[in-house]
């Protein structure tokens, strides 16, 4: 949906399209895949070790920005077994984590969410070493 470069590493590539056919069935996530393929399809691959540590990639811990509503939240960009609404921790299949995946802290950006269309600046971005462990 924006024509501004994305990055994501090999293995992220990898691992969201491997979880790819087990949504793409459903009609409920048709347009949520269909999204999602686009933006990898024209995200720019860089291998793991050269993935600026600024870019959102699986298991970052994102602070986002609205630009109309002046809100910010802080999400982590999960794959969709490890995604907790209520911990907000975000599928990468969900509007919200593809509009994110692969933008870098300062970048800002319009996306097509389930309420409309939002205006995004992503503020800061931190990487984690892998799935942070789940607190109830």
């Amino acid at each position: 949906m924006n024509s501004k470069p994305i990055y994501i590493s090999q293995t992220d590539n990898q691992q969201i399209r491997r979880r790819i056919p087990a949504f793409a069935d459903h009609k409920r996530f048709r347009e949520a895949v269909a999204n999602l393929l686009a933006e990898l399809n024209r995200a720019v691959l860089v291998n793991d070790h050269t993935l600026s540590p600024d870019v959102v990639a699986l298991d970052s811990v994102v602070e986002v920005a609205d630009l109309v509503s002046g809100e910010c939240e802080l999400y982590t960009l999960t794959l969709p077994d490890t995604a907790n609404a209520a911990l907000n921790r975000i599928s990468v299949f969900s509007p919200l984590g593809t509009a994110l995946l692969g933008y870098a802290s300062g970048d800002e950006f319009t996306w097509q969410m389930p309420g409309g269309l939002r205006q995004l600046r992503i503020v800061t971005v931190r990487q984690t070493t892998g799935p942070e462990p789940i607190r109830a």
